[in-house]
């Protein structure tokens, strides 16, 4: 099956100097001075820019142009003052959905609040105490009810002044897709019902599972790194169009669970159903947080094979860049394993890992599925 090509996402040199009328010279002083944080680096170490790069320098140049200014002071300017102790009161929240490198989330400080769950009208906390594969053993795969809901505005106010008793002034407070999940709309209402008490900066991730823990542990790095909150805004709008997220689920029958309308409710499916269930959908999800479904096919080898080819497009329209690549499965270890080392050819410098998905998730998708994000 042919791929269609993603749009390139990001820019090697010469594409800035030819929209910008200026020199590669100039473009690479303007990085060491620290006036483009941030920028990528490809497999062959080579600079890669976006269009957030491309805003930075119009803003540099106009500033130099107008105002008379040297880089240093357009510097603070643009991005404020570092200081590691300015984020010790600082924290980032997240939901259930993410799922992240276990090496990589120790010592960032990053808070998690449950998304819940009903199995056959019982209410459940997402809370990581239980894994996929025995939530699946304690269900009838073929006749329960599953539902997720998101965390209430209340229940977030309760998280927010949780952590404001600990001392936290300000919280990064990102979720899931809200073309998901409501998760996202209850952040930000809890947030501005205490603005007057708590700085709280709600984010739409625009993905979830793992494509949202890789982005929540890379803001976690960030304020670690004392980075200032203009040059995290930088980062996040950066950050948040590369975020590339595709699943391969092995069955049909729990997505349909959950798109079935009033008409369809309690509806004895034919065996045709049955069979049509059995068929496996790769889908990602697009920039603007929705899902498309890339393809539909009969076996599993056809699916990873289809999975493969649009990981290795993105690749190339990345630039052949990618700091994280995290493989999340339930119950498809070893095919997981597999998948992992085709990646490797693909991308051979690359951090991979590997961790079991989330509770949450699973009960859309079902007990098989493979996903791949790319930060």
């Amino acid at each position: 099956m042919a791929v269609n090509k993603p749009e390139r996402k990001l820019y090697k040199i010469g594409y800035l100097t030819k929209r910008l009328g200026i020199t590669p010279r100039t473009i690479r002083y303007y990085d060491q001075m620290g006036l483009l944080p941030h920028v990528k680096r490809s497999e062959g170490n080579v600079r890669l820019f976006d269009d957030e790069d491309l805003e930075i320098i119009k803003k540099v140049r106009r500033m130099q142009k107008e105002e008379f200014l040297p880089l240093d002071v357009i510097k603070e300017r643009l991005f404020g003052q570092e200081s590691a102790a300015q984020n010790y009161h600082v924290a980032v929240l997240t939901d259930s959905t993410a799922v992240f490198p276990k090496d990589l989330s120790k010592n960032l400080n990053i808070h998690v609040i449950p998304i819940k769950l009903t199995v056959n009208g019982k209410v459940l906390d997402d809370d990581g105490k239980i894994s996929e594969a025995d939530f699946w053993k304690k269900i009838d795969k073929g006749k329960a009810e599953l539902k997720t809901t998101p965390p209430t505005v209340e229940e977030f106010k309760e998280k927010y002044l949780a952590l404001k008793k600990l001392g936290i002034r300000k919280i990064y407070s990102i979720h899931l897709s809200n073309s998901l999940s409501d998760t996202f709309q209850n952040a930000q209402a809890a947030a501005e019902q205490l603005a007057d008490q708590l700085d709280v900066i709600s984010i739409d991730s625009k993905t979830t599972g793992a494509g949202l823990g890789l982005f929540v542990i890379q803001v976690a790095e960030a304020l670690h790194k004392g980075e200032s909150g203009q040059q995290l805004e930088v980062f996040i709008a950066k950050q948040i169009p590369l975020i590339y997220y595709t699943t391969m689920v092995n069955e049909l029958r729990y997505l349909a669970q959950h798109t079935k309308d009033e008409v369809s409710e309690g509806y004895q499916q034919p065996k045709l159903m049955e069979k049509l269930y059995q068929f496996k959908p790769i889908f990602t999800l697009k920039n603007n947080g929705e899902i498309d479904i890339i393809d539909c096919v009969k076996t599993q080898e056809e699916a990873f094979d289809i999975l493969l080819n649009h990981v290795e497009q993105e690749y190339i329209a990345r630039g052949k860049y990618a700091k994280y690549i995290m493989l999340t499965y339930n119950y498809l270890y070893g095919e997981a394993v597999e998948v992992s080392n085709r990646i490797k050819k693909i991308c051979p410098n690359t951090q991979i890992y590997l961790e079991e998905g989330c509770t949450a998730l699973t009960t859309y998708l079902g007990p098989e599925t493979l996903s791949v994000s790319i930060a």
